[in-house]
């Protein structure tokens, strides 16, 4: 009897648990229906099918890439450009450049590019260095040159004749009068204007005479032959024996010139 009840509890507890599941199961399914109905609501009020949403969605997402590497393409070029711009004006302030002229005792006297701001020792190694005979200590070598500036360097025997004026030996641009600084710069000897140190024609260089107003190089290699051959002007009207040089001639330079001691 016992076994028999319990027999029908078993039966009437799976039966409960069957009817548990299938209710349980229905629900689900009902609830999965429900969802995609409303999925597929919603789709047909955009408008748009599921794939059309993916399409959509990759378009929008190559367009804005497309926007942000063209973006970032400008502002690159427009660095690039900026960076070129500085790189070639710090070129243009590195490549200023000045034109000096230097003479006298130097292996190769002429005109020379320098850097902006150079001194006048660069410019004297760019003219090769001094020569054997060159008065060393009577240029300021540490002085900036500046563009159009003409640099004398005598020899030590020219030094002797012009020991008031050694210092600078250099000569203002555009005229022939003496850069006399404020510690007393001096000046070419050359430089022939009022207040200026006189040429002397028994002593001077090619380069020194070609200062004399008319006198060119020819000339004053004429001058300096004479010289030679004929021994020192006694006094500066000889000078018209040169051939070339007459009245007309001398009356230009006549108050430029020195014999010396006369």
């Amino acid at each position: 009897m016992k076994n028999k009840i319990t027999v029908k509890l078993k039966d009437r507890k799976h039966r409960c648990v069957r009817v548990v599941q299938s209710l349980v199961s229905g629900l689900l399914f009902f609830l999965c229906i429900l969802t995609c109905g409303c999925e597929r609501r919603q789709d047909s009020e955009s408008g748009l099918a599921p794939l059309e949403k993916d399409g959509l969605i990759a378009s929008g997402a190559a367009a804005e890439g497309a926007v942000e590497g063209g973006v970032s393409a400008v502002e690159s070029g427009a660095n690039q450009a900026a960076e070129g711009a500085v790189e070639a004006g710090a070129n243009a302030q590195q490549s200023v450049v000045c034109y000096v002229h230097i003479y006298g005792a130097v292996v190769n006297p002429g005109v020379y590019e320098l850097q902006e701001g150079s001194r006048i020792f660069q410019a004297v190694s760019a003219a090769g260095g001094f020569t054997e005979e060159a008065c060393r200590d009577y240029v300021n070598q540490a002085r900036q040159v500046s563009d159009g500036m003409k640099i004398w360097i005598p020899t030590e025997k020219e030094a002797l004749d012009f020991p008031e004026k050694s210092g600078d030996g250099i000569e203002t641009v555009g005229t022939q009068a003496a850069d006399v600084g404020s510690a007393g710069a001096g000046a070419n000897p050359g430089a022939g204007a009022a207040g200026s140190v006189l040429v002397n024609i028994n002593t001077a260089t090619v380069e020194q005479l070609c200062t004399l107003n008319g006198i060119g190089e020819s000339r004053a290699k004429t001058i300096i032959a004479y010289r030679e051959a004929h021994g020192a002007f006694a006094k500066k009207e000889d000078i018209m024996k040169v051939t070339g040089i007459k009245e007309s001639s001398y009356s230009k330079i006549k108050d430029q010139i020195t014999v010396g001691e006369e």
